[in-house]
This record gives C-alpha cells, structure tokens and sequence, in this order.
C-alpha cells in the first residue's frame, strides 16, 4: 500500500495558524492534500493534526477521490514547538498498524507547489529502484563558500563557467520523503539506508515559513494557475 503522510500542527511561531491561512482562495494546506488525492498511485492519504478547529470545519464536498482520506488526531505530546515530525510519523505507524512493506510518503504542508505528477512520480522512481528512500531535492550549480572564506565546489584562482561546474550539488526542498514503514520503524528517520534523489524545478524550492514565502507563493501560483487546480 502506498500512503501519504500530512502532518499539520496547529497554531505556527511566524503565522499564526500557517497551515489554513487562505494562499489563492485556499487553506495552504488544500494545495498538497489534492495533489496527494489525485494521485492515482497512492492508496490513503492521511492528515495528522492537533487543530479541531481543522477537523471540525473540515469541508470533504471539496475535495476528489475523498474516500482515500483519513483525518488522524494526533496525540498532544507530539505536537509541541519542539516535535520532531518523525515523532507524530511514528506515533501513527504504531497507531494503525500498517504493514512493514508498505510505502510511506511523507508529504509536507508547507510546499505548495507539490504536484500530483511530483508524487506519482517519486513513488514510482521508488517502486522501480534499489533506495531504500528518497527525497526531493533542487539542482543547486552556484558558487559556494564556507564561513571561514574558502571556496568549496570551485577553485577561485581558475574560475569556471556556472555550467562547466563538476561538482553539483543538490538543495533539499522539504517538500517529499519516502522509505518502507519498516525501515522508518526500525531507523526512527524518514531518511536511511541507501539514500536517492527525485529532482523536482527549481522553483518548487518554495517553503512556506513567513509572509513573504505567502507573497511569492501567490506570484507562482497565479503564473501556473493551470497547473495546480
């Protein structure tokens, strides 16, 4: 079975209640709850959430393919500012039992920009290779420095050009993290083993943690508008 996992917490340190501010006449959250239901590769969708104003208010008119839905309430404890997500990953895991084969797809609430084709697309790099999990990452072919001024992926006194760098290096965009409900039990990580990368665009860097992500999520969305309905 392939399963996607939304956590969402109530109430957030930067926006107050993040996760259902309104982002182009939707819940930020809506955004990757459809993608997550329109994908024809996954089996259930789960929302686990401490907010009962979320629960309670919960529109499922809204939304396709609803009979995949499930909305957990989470346990308290592992809702707090300093929850790991690993920890409400966990807790639901031993919650429902599942099966120690099947496909955790650890989705976040706060990349917008997800697609359905983003998710069926690393399910089946999944299904098809040798990782034991996989997360989505940017190309990332800048010039880096270290803090205490030396160049790292490029020699300075040979300057190349931006294309001809050979050691690119890759961004994690937060967005989706995938392994086996077993290796996630036994490793209590959403990343182990033989670790792949499925490259998402780079402007799907996006994370939603202040205003102004909430401004340029807005620019993005209304450029793509057909794209994420």
């Amino acid at each position: 079975m392939n399963i996607a996992f939304i956590p969402i917490r109530k109430g957030s340190k930067g926006i107050i209640n993040k996760n259902r501010k309104i982002l182009n006449n939707k819940p930020l959250f809506h955004y990757t709850l459809i993608s997550a239901l329109n994908a024809e590769l996954i089996d259930r969708v789960i929302i686990a959430t401490d907010d009962d104003e979320l629960i309670s208010n919960f529109d499922y008119s809204a939304f396709k393919n609803i009979n995949k839905l499930k909305i957990y309430r989470r346990l308290d404890k592992n809702a707090k500012d300093e929850s790991t997500t690993e920890s409400i990953m966990l807790e639901f895991i031993d919650y429902s039992k599942l099966s120690l084969c099947d496909n955790f797809l650890l989705v976040q609430a706060t990349s917008p920009l997800t697609t359905t084709e983003d998710i069926n697309n690393i399910l089946t790099a999944f299904q098809t290779s040798k990782y034991d999990s996989i997360l989505s990452v940017i190309k990332s072919s800048g010039f880096y420095w270290s803090s205490n001024g030396c160049s790292l992926n490029y020699d300075w006194r040979e300057r190349p050009r931006r294309q001809d760098i050979q050691n690119e290096t890759y961004q994690e965009n937060g967005a989706l993290y995938i392994s086996t409900v077993g290796q996630i039990r036994e490793t209590k990580n959403r990343l182990s083993g033989n670790i792949g990368f499925y490259i998402m665009k780079d402007f799907q860097k996006l994370d939603i943690d202040n205003i102004e992500d909430f401004s340029n999520a807005h620019k993005i969305l209304i450029s793509l508008e057909n794209d994420y309905k």
